[in-house]
């Protein structure tokens, strides 16, 4: 694993019309991290030549979160124990690179609840090694976006400078516009170690 690390991650808001499609796509990637898949709690996903670690939630059908690990690379399941009372959805494998465990967790957290500052910290401090966090989390702010922040923007950024985390977009829209809707940047990455500062992080323009 230490030869590189090829990482997607995709808000697919819904994957069963897309997983044809993924299928084509994951070819070039390692892993994948999938926020907002939409299945129902007894719904298995299958992508050919990829394990899968899926995290759903009682409440609703909508959301779901999924990492995908191609299957010839060794992995173990991260339980990711704190999610502020079932707010944050999040599930994480992980796996060794540069010859030390790292944490990949993919993770979505819906408009309509908030997430304050402490909640944010416990969150990302429960993670004993470096780790990669990536996906939608529904809040804006100047530094990874053109936006007004927003409280819960705020109190995102304030917990990653506490945990002295990077942010790795490179300033580009994650989602973009409609002619209902603005682009934005709510789809972003995180880790909590500078080996990820050289690494390349780009959106692609396309819609599927």
């Amino acid at each position: 694993m230490d030869k590189g690390l090829f990482i997607r991650q995709w808000n697919c808001q819904g994957i069963r019309r897309k997983q044809a499609e993924l299928g084509k796509r994951a070819v070039e990637f390692n892993f994948i991290l999938l926020s907002e898949l939409w299945l129902n709690n007894d719904e298995q996903f299958i992508l050919k030549n990829f394990n899968t670690v899926k995290k759903c939630r009682l409440d609703r059908r909508r959301g779901r979160v999924a990492v995908l690990v191609r299957a010839d690379l060794h992995y173990q399941i991260y339980d990711v124990i704190y999610t502020a009372n079932n707010k944050i959805e999040a599930c994480g494998v992980t796996i060794t690179w540069k010859s030390k465990p790292l944490i990949l967790v993919s993770v979505y957290k819906t408009p309509n609840v908030f997430v304050s500052y402490g909640e944010w910290v416990r969150f990302f401090s429960q993670f004993p090694n470096e780790f990669v966090v990536g996906g939608d989390f529904n809040a804006h702010h100047p530094f990874w976006e053109d936006a007004e922040v927003c409280a819960e923007g705020r109190g995102l950024f304030d917990a990653m400078v506490e945990g002295d985390l990077h942010c790795l977009n490179a300033g580009s829209p994650t989602r973009f516009a409609t002619p209902h809707s603005r682009a934005t940047e709510v789809d972003i990455t995180l880790s909590n170690s500078a080996s990820f500062l050289a690494a390349h992080w780009e959106t692609v323009n396309e819609s599927w």
